[in-house]
C-alpha cells in the first residue's frame, strides 16, 4: 500500500512539521538563556510537567488516528469524519477543564514537585505554566486535527501550520522579550500566540473540506458509541503515556535537589535529544498511518512490513543525526551559554545518547506504535507502565541518588529501560500479525 515514494511523500512532511514542533521547546529555552540561568531552568521544568499534560490529548489524538487510518483503509470516510469530530469535541472539554484547574493550582504544583529547587526557578517556572495552561485548549485541538489530517495521509496541512506557529513564535518572542523587556512573560505570551494561530486555521481547512477528511456536524454532546473505538486506543494509551511521563516527573524530583546547573543540563539535554531524535519521532507518527490502513485493510503480512521498516529506517536515521549531533555539539552547548559545570554534564549526557539512541530508541517508541495501529494497545500498556516504575524511575534513584551519578545515571536508567521495553515489542509484532 505504501512504497518507498509513498512513504516518503508521507514522512517528509511529517519530519518538517516535527523539526518545527520541537524547536519551540528549545527556542523557549533560548530565548530566556539572556534573563538568567534561572529562567531557563525553570522553564525547562515546566517542559516536563507540559508533556505530562498534554498525554492526555495526544492520547485522542492517537486514538482517533488508528479509526481514522483504519477507516480510510476500508474507504468507510463517513465513518472518518464522524470519529474526528467527535474527536475534537472530547479534547476540547479536556484540556478547558484540565488547563483551567492546572492553571488555578500552579504554584501549589510546582512547590510540592519542585521544592528543593531555587526560588528564582520556581517563579520563573510558575509565570510559564500558567501560560501554557490558559493556551492549552488551542495546542489539544491542533493536535488532534493535526492527526486526523496525517492519517489519511495528507501530511503537508500540518507541517504548514507548524512551519507557521514556529515564524509566529520567534517573531512575537522577539517583540515581548527584546523590544518589551517582559522577561519569561514574555516568552510565555509568545508561546500563547504561537499556539492560537495554528490551531484556528487548521479549523478552517478542515471546516471547509480542503483536508481531506470532511467532519459532520460539531455539536456539544459526547456520542459514547461513535466515540468508543477511539477510547479502546485512546484510554491504553492515556494511561502508558501518563505513566511513562509521571515517571519522568518523578526523576524530575529527584533531580531538582541536585542543583540549578544540573536542572539546567536536563533541560539542554532534552532540547538536543529532541532534535536528534526528530526522524524517529516523524516515523512514529508514520507508522501509525501505514500500518493502520494496512491493518484496516485485513493485510497482516503488510502491517508487520510496515513496523519492520520504520523501525530499521529509524536506527539508520538516528546514526546519521547522532554523528552530527557529536560533531557539532560544543558549538550547538555553546548557544545556552552555559557555566561550566553545566556544560560539562550535558555533554557528558549527550555523547551516551549519541551510542544507545540509534541502537535502543527505535524498538522502544517506533514500534509500539505499529501494535497500537494493530488494536494492540493494552498490551504496550503494560510494558511500558512496568518497565518504567521498574528500570527508569527505581533506577534512576539507585544509579543517579544512591550510586551518586547524578544526571548521568538517571538517564542511563532511561536507556536500560529502552532495551527492555524493545526486547518485549519485537517479538510481539512476529506474533500479534502472523499472516494466517
Amino acid at each position: 500500500m505504501f512504497d518507498r515514494k509513498a512513504t516518503m511523500r508521507l514522512f517528509w512532511p511529517v519530519l518538517v512539521e516535527q523539526t518545527f514542533a520541537v524547536t519551540i521547546n528549545f527556542l523557549a529555552t533560548l530565548m530566556v538563556r539572556g534573563v538568567s540561568e534561572d529562567a531557563m531552568a525553570g522553564v525547562g521544568l515546566v517542559g516536563i510537567l507540559n508533556v505530562l499534560v498534554m498525554n492526555a490529548f495526544s492520547a485522542v489524538s492517537a486514538g482517533v488516528s488508528v479509526v481514522v487510518s483504519q477507516c480510510t483503509g476500508r474507504e468507510d470516510y463517513k465513518g472518518a469524519g464522524r470519529a474526528g469530530a467527535q474527536s475534537v469535541v472530547l479534547v476540547l472539554y479536556l484540556s478547558a477543564a484540565i488547563g483551567g484547574l492546572l492553571a488555578l493550582t500552579a504554584r501549589p504544583i510546582l512547590n510540592l514537585l519542585y521544592g528543593n529547587a531555587e526560588p528564582g526557578v520556581l517563579d520563573a517556572a510558575h509565570i510559564f505554566f500558567v501560560h501554557s495552561c490558559l493556551s492549552m485548549p488551542f495546542l489539544a485541538l491542533f493536535t488532534v486535527l493535526s492527526g486526523i489530517v496525517r492519517s489519511t495521509g495528507n501530511a503537508r496541512l500540518p507541517m504548514f501550520c507548524s512551519v507557521l506557529s514556529n515564524i509566529t513564535y520567534v517573531a512575537a518572542g522577539a517583540l515581548c522579550i527584546n523590544v518589551l523587556g517582559m522577561e519569561v512573560n514574555g516568552a510565555g505570551a509568545a508561546m500563547d500566540f504561537s499556539r492560537f494561530v495554528p490551531a484556528l486555521l487548521m479549523g478552517i481547512f478542515m471546516l471547509r473540506g480542503k483536508s481531506g477528511v470532511f467532519l459532520s456536524r460539531l455539536t456539544p454532546r459526547l456520542d459514547m458509541k461513535i466515540l468508543s473505538p477511539v477510547l479502546k486506543i485512546a484510554v491504553p494509551s492515556g494511561v502508558d503515556s501518563i505513566i511513562f511521563n509521571g515517571g519522568k516527573l518523578v526523576v524530575g524530583v529527584f533531580m531538582s535537589g541536585m542543583g540549578t546547573p544540573v536542572i539546567t543540563a536536563n533541560s539542554i539535554a532534552n532540547n538536543l535529544s529532541s532534535i536528534t531524535n526528530l526522524p524517529g519521532t516523524a516515523l512514529q507518527i508514520v507508522t501509525v498511518t501505514m500500518t493502520g490502513q494496512a491493518f484496516g485493510k485485513g493485510d497482516l503480512r503488510e502491517a508487520r512490513r510496515q513496523i519492520t521498516r520504520s523501525t530499521l529506517a529509524g536506527m539508520a536515521a538516528l546514526c546519521v543525526t547522532s554523528v552530527i549531533m557529536v560533531v557539532f555539539l560544543t558549538p550547538v552547548l555553546n548557544l545556552f551559554r552555559p557555566s561550566q559545570e553545566t556544560f560539562r554534564v550535558s555533554r557528558d549526557v549527550m555523547l551516551m545518547l549519541a551510542v544507545a539512541a540509534p541502537l535502543f530508541w527505535p524498538a522502544s517508541f517506533i514500534t509500539p506504535q505499529g501494535l497500537r495501529a494493530s488494536n494492540d494497545a493494552v498490551y504496550t500498556m503494560w510494558v511500558s507502565i512496568v518497565s518504567m516504575v521498574i528500570l527508569r524511575v527505581i533506577g534512576s534513584w539507585f544509579l543517579g541518588v544512591v550510586l551518586d551519578m547524578g544526571l548521568l545515571g538517571i538517564w542511563l536508567s532511561m536507556v536500560i529501560d529502552w532495551i527492555a521495553r524493545g526486547a518485549l515489542f519485537v517479538p510481539r509484532v512476529r506474533k500479534k500479525l502472523r499472516a494466517r
